[in-house]
């Protein structure tokens, strides 16, 4: 018995990691994508990188940090008009609520 469990400890550590290096790599992908966006003037193109990197935060546990990252997406696509915000105020609406159970 001691040996699945350590089997299945093992295999539930291994998913953690593969989760959180997926989420590294798709922060470290957006990060790059907003400055590119910020450097070619292209807020719509920053306000999905900044809403992909809230995201990220969120998928990664940090909902102060995601709820900062989200908000600074929804206001660039209220300041250019786009069809995103109705999204983005309920992924806001969502994250003011408690978390969700693990």
């Amino acid at each position: 018995m001691e040996d699945v469990l350590a089997r299945d400890a093992m295999a539930q550590r291994r998913a953690e990691n593969l989760h959180l290096g997926i989420v590294l790599r798709n922060y470290q992908h957006l990060a790059t994508g907003a400055g590119l966006a910020r450097e070619i003037a292209s807020s719509w193109d920053e306000a999905h990188a900044l809403a992909g990197l809230g995201r990220c935060a969120l998928a990664d546990g940090h909902r102060a940090q995601a709820g900062v990252l989200l908000r600074q997406a929804l206001e660039i696509f209220q300041r250019i008009g786009a069809a995103e915000v109705p999204e983005l105020l309920a992924e806001l609406d969502a994250l003011a609520g408690p978390p969700p159970a693990r």
